[in-house]
């Protein structure tokens, strides 16, 4: 999307920190790649009431932290979906 610059062919690690998911950088960065290292927090996901839901905060390619009107889907156990409804944007993974 023109209004949301995924910055890259992201590899991301998603693991429990006891109130969520931390959203940790792998590797895969092309937009201010030197300002990334693997083990960097790229975002967060907190649960909301809705099986498969979370509220997103994310850090974008040039280190921005967004968290409003941002959120996460998880579909299928493979794909996890970030949206950002105010960008009109959505950035997918799958898992490998």
């Amino acid at each position: 999307s023109r209004r949301a610059l995924a910055g890259g062919r992201y590899r991301l690690l998603i693991t429990e920190n006891g109130d969520g998911f931390d959203i940790v950088y792998l590797g895969g960065a092309e937009v201010a790649d030197d300002e990334w290292a693997p083990g960097m927090l790229r975002g967060h996901l907190t649960p909301t009431g809705f099986e498969g839901h979370y509220d997103l905060e994310w850090v974008d390619a040039r280190h921005n932290l967004i968290s409003s009107d941002a959120y996460c889907q998880m579909e299928n156990d493979m794909i996890i979906s970030l949206q950002f409804p105010l960008l009109k944007s959505v950035l997918r993974f799958t898992r490998e």
